[in-house]
Protein backbone atom coordinates (compact mmCIF):
# COMPACT_ATOMS: atom_id res chain seq x y z
CA UNK A 1 0.00 0.00 0.00
CA UNK A 2 0.85 3.74 -0.61
CA UNK A 3 3.07 5.20 1.96
CA UNK A 4 3.58 1.93 3.80
CA UNK A 5 7.08 0.86 5.32
CA UNK A 6 8.10 -2.82 6.07
CA UNK A 7 9.57 -3.24 9.10
CA UNK A 8 9.42 -7.19 9.14
CA UNK A 9 8.99 -10.50 7.31
CA UNK A 10 8.06 -13.11 10.34
CA UNK A 11 5.82 -16.57 10.52
CA UNK A 12 2.56 -14.69 10.67
CA UNK A 13 3.45 -12.10 7.57
CA UNK A 14 4.85 -8.97 7.02
CA UNK A 15 4.90 -6.26 9.89
CA UNK A 16 4.35 -2.92 8.17
CA UNK A 17 4.13 1.04 9.45
CA UNK A 18 1.30 2.88 7.73
CA UNK A 19 0.27 6.52 8.64
CA UNK A 20 2.53 5.94 12.31
CA UNK A 21 0.60 2.47 13.12
CA UNK A 22 2.07 -0.78 13.15
CA UNK A 23 0.55 -3.68 12.10
CA UNK A 24 1.40 -7.24 11.08
CA UNK A 25 -0.69 -8.34 7.71
CA UNK A 26 -0.94 -12.05 7.73
CA UNK A 27 0.17 -13.82 4.38
CA UNK A 28 1.74 -17.06 2.99
CA UNK A 29 2.95 -15.16 0.08
CA UNK A 30 4.60 -11.55 -0.19
CA UNK A 31 5.31 -9.82 -3.80
CA UNK A 32 6.53 -6.71 -3.75
CA UNK A 33 6.60 -4.17 -6.16
CA UNK A 34 8.68 -0.89 -5.10
CA UNK A 35 10.66 2.19 -6.73
CA UNK A 36 10.80 2.98 -10.01
CA UNK A 37 14.23 1.26 -11.07
CA UNK A 38 16.40 -2.32 -10.78
CA UNK A 39 17.44 -2.38 -7.39
CA UNK A 40 18.09 -5.91 -5.96
CA UNK A 41 20.06 -5.91 -2.82
CA UNK A 42 16.07 -6.52 -0.66
CA UNK A 43 15.93 -9.72 -3.08
CA UNK A 44 19.58 -10.89 -2.30
CA UNK A 45 19.22 -10.31 1.17
CA UNK A 46 15.92 -12.15 1.40
CA UNK A 47 17.61 -14.93 -0.66
CA UNK A 48 20.52 -15.36 1.09
CA UNK A 49 17.61 -16.72 4.58
CA UNK A 50 15.66 -18.46 1.99
CA UNK A 51 16.72 -18.94 -1.76
CA UNK A 52 13.69 -21.25 -2.44
CA UNK A 53 11.00 -18.93 -1.30
CA UNK A 54 12.49 -15.65 -3.13
CA UNK A 55 11.20 -14.92 -7.06
CA UNK A 56 12.39 -11.97 -8.48
CA UNK A 57 10.39 -10.62 -11.35
CA UNK A 58 9.46 -8.12 -13.58
CA UNK A 59 12.34 -4.28 -13.76
CA UNK A 60 13.96 -5.73 -10.54
CA UNK A 61 14.93 -8.93 -12.70
CA UNK A 62 15.89 -6.68 -15.49
CA UNK A 63 14.48 -3.86 -17.50
CA UNK A 64 11.73 -4.85 -20.05
CA UNK A 65 8.68 -4.28 -21.01
CA UNK A 66 5.18 -4.49 -19.05
CA UNK A 67 4.78 -8.69 -21.38
CA UNK A 68 8.13 -9.54 -19.11
CA UNK A 69 6.83 -8.35 -16.01
CA UNK A 70 3.30 -10.10 -16.05
CA UNK A 71 4.74 -12.75 -17.75
CA UNK A 72 7.70 -13.31 -14.48
CA UNK A 73 4.69 -12.70 -12.04
CA UNK A 74 2.44 -15.63 -13.44
CA UNK A 75 5.55 -17.72 -13.37
CA UNK A 76 6.45 -17.36 -9.72
CA UNK A 77 2.87 -17.64 -8.83
CA UNK A 78 2.64 -21.05 -11.00
CA UNK A 79 6.11 -22.08 -8.66
CA UNK A 80 4.50 -20.68 -5.59
CA UNK A 81 0.81 -22.46 -6.03
CA UNK A 82 2.73 -26.08 -6.85
CA UNK A 83 4.37 -25.73 -3.81
CA UNK A 84 1.07 -26.92 -2.36
CA UNK A 85 -0.04 -29.34 -5.06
Amino acid sequence: QGGSRILEFNETGVVVERGGAVETMECDDVVIALGLKSENQLARTLQQADPMNVYVIGDADHVNNIRYATRTAYDAVLTMESRFL
